[in-house]
């Protein structure tokens, strides 16, 4: 009998059913399958990719013309965050729809503004319930990441949004968690371990082409100019030119090659889970979403908590500070 082709690849998997497979797909296969995607659909990833790497090489570009307005960094990094969360949005609606983009490109990014806000509200949910488990300590943190890591899917696919998606992806992670977390930190070495030893050779490089004071005896390998680097989130204090140099350098096989891949994975993992265990019952899900909010609520408290701590923190050094001191000397 022939294999049934998945509707999110060009190429057939093997069959899978809850009466055929009882277990989550090996790892070489979901690995070998994610790469090879990859390869089919090169062209279209690099192109949604784009538009996050010219994105994070223009938050270099102030130091080009001399600006230092703090305030105008800020502004700057802020496009970066929003421009990577359509970035994410658009990957996981073409990952989802097999890369068919019967729109294009700019379709993608269109349809991802209609889905910008429940996107940002999900995420704010995954991390206040994540807080919310780490209040119970570290394995119930690791335990809540790992049962919603798939929500972004049931999201996109699905169309559930906030506390149903969170749901959806519990229901179908429960009973795989270990699996799954082990098959999502080997994928992590396989992906990251080539792509941070890249990091360190650029950085390295790089310090070649700067003075002490940028690249000191502390810092051999020149690992300052790739933690600053604006793709990992940081300020740059670099010159100019090289500080988009190294951007471009670390941004393209990031979100060219790393993130595809991860989230091809991710999805390939979601399918399979769905085959095996299909929806949850109204009375499964109610209890799931009762479970979620206990996590949640305990990740406002922890945050509140952690926020009010800081600012008394503060004030009591401000308070504790002779006037005219900028240092502890």
């Amino acid at each position: 009998m022939e294999t049934q082709p998945s509707p999110a690849i060009s190429a057939p998997l093997p069959p899978i059913t809850p009466y055929e497979q009882k277990q989550l797909l090996p790892f070489g296969i979901l690995v070998k399958t994610s790469f090879r995607v990859w390869r089919e659909h090169a062209s279209a990833f690099v192109q949604i990719g784009l538009v996050p790497l010219i994105a994070s090489v223009l938050f270099s570009m102030p130091q080009l013309v001399g600006v230092r307005s703090p305030a105008f960094f800020g502004l700057f990094q802020l496009v970066v965050v929003v421009v990577s969360i359509f970035y994410s949005i658009c990957l996981f609606t073409a990952v989802s729809e097999g890369m068919a983009l019967p729109q294009g490109i700019w379709g993608v990014y269109k349809r991802a503004g209609k889905l910008f806000f429940p996107f940002v509200w999900l995420f704010i949910l995954v991390i206040a319930m994540t807080f919310g488990g780490g209040l119970l300590l570290a394995v119930p943190g690791i335990l809540v990441g790992v049962r919603t890591s798939l929500s972004l899917f049931a999201f996109v696919v699905e169309g559930r949004r906030g506390l149903s998606a969170h749901a959806y992806s519990w229901h179908l992670v429960r009973g795989h968690t270990w699996n799954v977390l082990w098959r999502f930190l080997v994928l992590a070495l396989v992906v990251y371990v080539p792509l941070v030893l890249f990091f360190v050779l650029v950085g390295f490089v790089g310090s070649t082409f700067t003075d002490h004071t940028l690249a000191p005896a502390g810092d051999p390998a020149g690992l300052r100019i790739v933690l600053q680097n604006p793709a990992l989130g940081g300020g740059s204090s670099l010159p100019a030119p090289l500080s988009i140099t190294s951007s471009i350098l670390i941004s393209t096989p990031t979100y060219f090659i790393v993130i595809p891949i991860l989230y091809i994975f991710s999805f390939l993992l979601y399918q399979s889970l769905k085959e095996m265990k299909g929806s949850p019952t109204p009375e499964e899900e109610r209890k799931i979403r009762k479970t979620l909010k206990i996590f949640a609520w305990l990740g406002v408290v922890a945050i509140l908590f952690v926020a009010v701590i800081a600012t008394l923190g503060i004030l009591l050094i401000t308070l504790l500070t002779p006037s005219g001191r900028t240092g502890p000397y």
